[in-house]
């Protein structure tokens, strides 16, 4: 079977494909593996669409820290923007999540994993962005353990003083109430969303339910306290750690924390007892 070419690079596969963009395992001529991610052909006609995905793609051009998909070059081939980033190895957090995958199915071992995640989260926030899309499908962890963050369609700069987004994008779930509520928006909208990644983390699931906008809404007016501990979930967990969650998670942005780097000194005061030996790796032959 002949591979598909596109521009200057073999398609191998696809890796993924999401709606506003498709994601392919790509080589050079010379053979130096990258990641292509492309516009949706059937969307190369949206000036929209084709302006959001630039858009996303230069602002993760501008990441230069260790836990975001670096981006080498971008493109233009009939109508499609795309980009070249670095070839990232594993699985998504959403995979590992479904597979119990040994990298996070203790707390211990899922919390160096939450941490990675919160440092690539602060290291957007330091370039002056809000990711606005985090969820475990954007979330790539490599066998080591290393954690890369994806997809900044839906990226913004910081503002200045925090106002409301013109449109609500983005996977339910995992958009704060002021975003669902069409209120003034900032960078602690990326601390709920991370809330909500420490939920199915350290308990396996999110929570709340809800695959519409309204739906989730109404899950949020049944909890006007606040949602239930993670400790109630997951009896395992040390108390700081569900502490620290439903600090994430608070429906009000005044008591969110308002940083991370304060959600990683609070963690950082965590007992930890010795972590448990992950399985040795199989020999396949």
């Amino acid at each position: 079977m002949e591979l598909e070419r596109f521009d200057r690079y073999i398609l191998h596969h696809c890796l993924n494909v999401g709606g506003t963009a498709e994601v392919f395992q790509a080589a050079t001529d010379e053979g130096r593996m990258v990641a292509l991610r492309r516009l949706r052909p059937e969307s190369k006609f949206s000036l929209s669409k084709r302006a959001e995905f630039r858009r996303g793609m230069e602002i993760q051009q501008r990441m230069q820290g260790p836990h975001v998909a670096r981006v080498f070059e971008l493109q233009m081939r009939r109508l499609i923007p795309f980009a070249i980033m670095e070839f990232v190895s594993g699985i998504s957090l959403r995979q590992a999540l479904i597979q119990k995958d040994p990298m996070i199915a203790d707390w211990r071992n899922a919390l160096h994993v939450f941490e990675r995640i919160l440092k690539g989260v602060g290291e957007i926030h330091r370039c002056g962005c809000m990711h606005l899309d985090l969820k475990p499908e954007n979330l790539m962890l490599h066998p080591s353990g290393e954690i890369k963050i994806l997809d900044f369609d839906l990226a913004r700069s910081i503002p200045k003083q925090a106002e409301p987004l013109r449109s609500i994008d983005g996977t339910p779930a995992y958009l704060a109430p002021e975003i669902l509520l069409r209120q003034p928006v900032d960078e602690r909208s990326d601390i709920f969303a991370l809330g909500i990644l420490g939920y199915e983390l350290f308990t396996g699931q999110k929570p709340v339910s809800g695959l519409k906008r309204e739906e989730v809404l109404l899950a949020y007016s049944n909890f006007n306290l606040g949602f239930p501990s993670p400790l109630r979930l997951n009896p395992n967990l040390p108390r700081e750690l569900s502490e620290v969650l439903l600090h994430c998670v608070s429906k009000n942005t005044e008591r969110r924390y308002p940083a991370v780097p304060v959600i990683l000194r609070d963690l950082r005061k965590i007992a930890r007892p010795p972590l448990p030996s992950l399985p040795e790796a199989t020999d396949p032959t």
